[in-house]
């Protein structure tokens, strides 16, 4: 038994039930089904990466091969829907323990799907402006595990025009479009009013690590025993150690191959007055007011 597996089965057997004799096996009872989901770029390597001690990724199957599940063509740069019926397929066949990743827009069918397959869903997001900066970056980068179907037009521009094709959208050179981050991220947002799953930013994660992995594993052992109308009591010693671990993955950015900076605010060193326009112009729903980012539109 690794270490990491020893110390969730620690964790649940230090857990105090309600009727907990009726449970034969606390640990297999209470180790959720996983989806982890983020708007790209908005972080999604640091909460993968924070469940590296916690949940495994879901194993192949024959007809899937990843434990990425998302729900747009093109790498998810694109507004495409992949075929729906399909990728429901593979969230239905995730596991106890398990988790499967990606970037998934919302529909009322998809949600209700997830809710009864008991998923417990954590969605993190990021500020729309540094979105942009570090979808910039990564539309141009040398490395290929840095996907995107089109990286030589994006290299072909300056950097300003690259960052000014990720703001407003660009045509595709061979026909269709790649929409701008807040025209995509209008597919993403309807999930913050759904109740039953667990957002947080970005940027309280970077600054409060072990607090972010705690209320994570606190939403999924709850949203689980809620299912089989089970109250946790109190989760035991052993929930320390096993955030201080989540934390610490959380910090080892090596395993990433997404990661770039993982830092806040850099919207301010790359954004001119030329992008700051474009944005507020694309940002007609005021989602920088709506999310927490700005008070008004005077930045």
């Amino acid at each position: 038994m690794s270490d990491a597996t020893r110390e969730r089965h620690h964790y649940s057997q230090e857990l105090e039930y309600r009727d907990a004799d009726e449970i034969e096996d606390a640990h297999a009872l209470f180790a959720p089904k996983w989806y982890l989901m983020g708007f790209p770029k908005a972080g999604t390597h640091l909460l993968v990466s924070m469940f590296r001690p916690f949940a495994a990724p879901m194993p192949p199957t024959q007809l899937h091969r990843r434990e990425w599940v998302g729900t747009f063509d093109h790498h998810s740069w694109s507004t495409e829907w992949l075929d729906i019926e399909r990728q429901m397929y593979f969230l239905g066949q995730t596991l106890p323990g398990r988790y499967h990743k990606g970037h998934c827009g919302y529909t009322p069918e998809l949600e209700r799907f997830l809710y009864y397959l008991g998923v417990a869903f954590v969605f993190i997001y990021r500020d729309l402006r540094d979105v942009c900066v570090s979808q910039m970056h990564h539309c141009r980068d040398e490395n290929d595990k840095l996907t995107h179907d089109d990286k030589e037009m994006y290299r072909a521009m300056s950097e300003e025009d690259a960052l000014s094709a990720v703001i407003t959208g660009i045509d595709k050179p061979g026909g269709g479009r790649y929409a701008g981050v807040l025209e995509r991220w209008r597919f993403y947002a309807p999930w913050l009013d759904v109740d039953w799953i667990y957002p947080f930013r970005f940027e309280d994660a970077i600054t409060d690590l072990e607090g972010t992995a705690e209320r994570i594993v606190e939403y999924g052992i709850k949203r689980l025993a809620t299912i089989f109308g089970l109250q946790v009591r109190a989760p035991g010693p052993g929930l320390a150690e096993l955030v201080k671990q989540m934390a610490d993955a959380a910090r080892d950015t090596g395993q990433s191959a997404t990661f770039r900076k993982g830092t806040s605010g850099q919207w301010r060193e790359v954004f001119t007055e030329h992008h700051k326009r474009l944005f507020k112009e694309a940002d007609r729903d005021n989602w920088l007011i709506r999310l927490g980012y700005e008070t008004s539109n005077d930045w």
